[in-house]
């Protein structure tokens, strides 16, 4: 049950320490909409209305989800976005570790009971990360870009 505190925990302190608190004050906004609220879609769409996996043992639930998971997420934008290479080949690779690392953890929590498949798959949830990510880079000039030019 307290597993999705601690993976929460564990990505903030890991993103405190490795982003310089002004660039992380800046981050904020894109790790809100590009971690937390596109995860809780994201989570929203594959546990309620497809049913295509679901968690188990869960700390304060939001409709199946654990409210954990999708504050993990903001954390986890903030230090995706803020070692961002530059190149389209370097952000491609960076994209793919870090949708393989995503896909790692879904395989951790399935092997310790937190999460079950109904009709999906690791292929699936590291396909659903490298887009995920993908939308977060294109918010980031959006939201970090224009704010910093204003």
């Amino acid at each position: 049950m307290w597993y999705w505190l601690i993976l929460a925990a564990v990505v903030w302190v890991v993103t405190f320490f490795l982003v310089p608190r002004e660039r992380f004050v800046k981050l904020l906004p894109i790790g809100f909409v590009g971690g937390t609220l596109l995860a809780f879609v994201i989570q929203y769409l594959g546990v309620v209305v497809f049913k295509l996996w679901a968690f188990n043992n869960m700390l304060l639930p939001i409709m199946g989800i654990p409210l954990f998971l999708p504050i993990a997420y903001w954390a986890e934008v903030i230090l995706f976005i803020h070692f961002l290479p530059d190149t389209l080949w370097g952000k491609t690779l960076y994209t793919l570790a870090f949708s393989a690392a995503n896909t790692l953890v879904t395989y951790l929590m399935m092997s310790l009971g937190l999460q079950d498949f109904i009709a999906w798959s690791l292929l699936s949830t590291f396909i659903v990360a490298v887009v995920a990510h993908g939308i977060a880079i294109f918010l980031y000039p959006l939201m970090v870009e224009r704010a910093r030019v204003r």
